[in-house]
């Protein structure tokens, strides 16, 4: 959950605002809503790369002119940097090629990072078939496939480098990853690096994933971290989040209503903020879980993956409704999944299904992930997962505007935009929204089974047009009216990612400007960096689905 947590207060201190600790900023001011990972005062920022930054008005702590948590907290998780401004400018490696491309220690081995081998730049790092595979990389026939080089989109091209279809080589490519592990995981913490070692424990080491400009860690960057882990091989830093969230994040008592759940914030010593949970945290991390079994193989105890990701998909559908007690009073909770509709709630908490409605985040729906599940997952549950993916699908559809393409943060099941009652933002195109066309896209790339898919993607794309590939902007209404000037690193990285499901000639501008881009920098460099590596790994074609062999 992006926008959450960008209050200092709890929810119910908020004026108009439901008990719905679970996605509301932490520390912001205007009750934005939960997910504005840029709430905090932006500098006019530089991207690595040159691509200039519309100097950023958002305030830092809630000024209502970006209505940071709106898009935030949650997103919020996002927190800084990502959407904006935050001086970007550190990334030089991964724009050019230095050292990073050998996987010396640069890459992510050093000490710091976690330094086994695995987290050091091996051979899946330096662009073996692993990682990404240089021949899937190429467009292999085996996703569908095109002709790995060809700029249009004929036919599905899974874990296929865009970057090379834009003259890029693999080494070039490999540099760019490697640039964007050494400056977000191993950088200097305090200014690049959003992961941190914080000691160990009976499981081994501890680490967690820092929104640094909210203060927090969130659910959403603990298993973005995680997905980011396994996708680059660096199983060590994988093992260190992964206790990091069962040590402090995970709700192990039964008599818990969030039983099997995660709390979505913490502070950065572990300490509860809220104990409820955020559906998008808790799909990344089944998701994770199940590619790191995979490619990794099981272990014991926290580390057996499978077993745990297979009890976690298990409660995100069949979670009984509890009652009990929390360290926000007593709360009552049930299945992230709704079962009517099939799709993602915002919250499992039934408080504010009850207030507020029960409601969708079109950013949630995973339906790349819901094949997977079906896939490998609780051989009872697949034929639920394949319909909720099929869901999805016909959800994009709907929620996405007719014209630009824009989703909003919020929504109905029916796909029409959400007005919370504690941010009527939440029913346009914000922090959240970014991730929308990511996920549809990845889920053409690897699926290839709804053809409004790739027509989203294009209807989007060509609304942006190649003249805002660059400058994407942040904040509008769903017809496409702007709502604030800022430039966000994370929405021009998502848009990116619309590469997957779309022809060359449309997809070009957003390829050259993601490249362009480097790892942000400074107190917001969370939400926007973890964007970013996200969507580096999938263009370069390095982000794969594990489970599918």
């Amino acid at each position: 959950m992006i926008e959450r947590a960008r209050f200092s207060s709890s929810p119910q201190d908020l004026p108009g605002c439901d008990p719905i600790s679970v996605m509301i900023p932490m520390k912001q001011v205007g009750l934005e809503t939960r997910k504005n990972p840029f709430g905090r005062a932006r500098p006019t920022a530089t991207w690595i790369g040159g691509v200039a930054m519309i100097a950023a008005t958002m305030s830092c702590a809630g000024s209502s002119s970006v209505s940071h948590s709106a898009a935030g907290g949650s997103s919020a998780l996002g927190g800084g940097p990502g959407a904006g401004g935050m001086i970007q400018t550190g990334g030089d490696a991964a724009a050019g090629g230095s050292a990073a491309t050998g996987g010396s220690a640069a890459t992510g081995g050093s000490a710091a990072t976690g330094g086994s081998a695995a987290t050091g730049g091996k051979g899946a790092m330096s662009g073996s078939a692993a990682s990404g595979g240089m021949s899937a990389i190429a467009g292999s026939t085996a996703s569908g496939g095109g002709t790995g080089t060809g700029g249009t989109v004929a036919s599905v091209r899974a874990n296929h480098n865009y970057f090379a279809d834009r003259g890029h080589t693999e080494a070039e490519t490999q540099a760019k990853v490697n640039g964007a592990w050494q400056k977000l995981f191993a950088g200097d913490p305090a200014n690049e690096s959003v992961y941190f070692a914080s000691g160990s424990n009976a499981s081994g080491v501890l680490a967690s994933i820092r929104d640094i400009g909210n203060g927090d860690v969130r659910s959403e960057g603990m298993s973005y971290g995680m997905m980011i882990a396994v996708q680059t091989d660096h199983q060590a830093e994988f093992n260190a989040l992964w206790n990091w969230a069962v040590t402090y994040m995970y709700h192990a008592d039964a008599t818990h209503p969030s039983h099997g759940y995660f709390a979505w914030q913490l502070s950065f010593d572990g300490t509860e903020l809220d104990p409820m949970s955020a559906p998008d945290g808790e799909q990344y991390f089944a998701a994770a879980l199940l590619f790191a079994d995979s490619r990794w193989g099981s272990s014991t105890g926290i580390y057996d993956y499978k077993t745990r990701a297979m009890t976690l998909l298990k409660d995100l559908i069949h979670h009984d409704q509890v009652t009990g007690n929390t360290s926000k009073g007593s709360k009552t909770v049930n299945a992230i999944f709704n079962p009517t509709e099939l799709e993602v709630r915002f919250s499992p908490d039934v408080a504010s299904q009850t207030s507020n409605g029960d409601f969708t985040d079109p950013s949630y729906h995973l339906p790349a992930f819901y094949e997977a599940f079906a896939r490998v997952g609780p051989a009872a549950d697949a034929a639920f997962w394949t319909t909720a993916a099929q869901k999805s699908r016909a959800f994009f559809l709907k929620a996405a505007n007719s014209t630009t393409g824009l989703t909003p943060d919020y929504a109905n099941f029916d796909g029409t935009p959400k007005a919370a009652s504690w941010d009527a933002k939440t029913a346009t195109f914000r922090y959240d929204a970014f991730r929308t066309v990511m996920n549809w896209s990845v889920d053409y790339a690897w699926n290839n089974k709804s053809n409004d898919e790739t027509v989203l993607s294009s209807r989007l794309l060509s609304w942006f047009g190649a003249s805002r590939a660059s400058n994407p902007g942040s904040l509008y209404l769903l017809d496409g009216t702007s709502q604030g000037t800022d430039n966000a690193l994370g929405l021009l990285a998502c848009n990116a990612v619309g590469a997957l499901a779309v022809d060359a000639t449309v997809s070009a501008p957003f390829v050259d400007a993601l490249w362009t881009a480097g790892p942000p920098t400074g107190t917001w460099r969370y939400y926007d960096g973890m964007l970013y590596f996200l969507a580096v790994l999938h263009v370069s074609g390095q982000f794969r689905d594990w489970t599918s062999k």
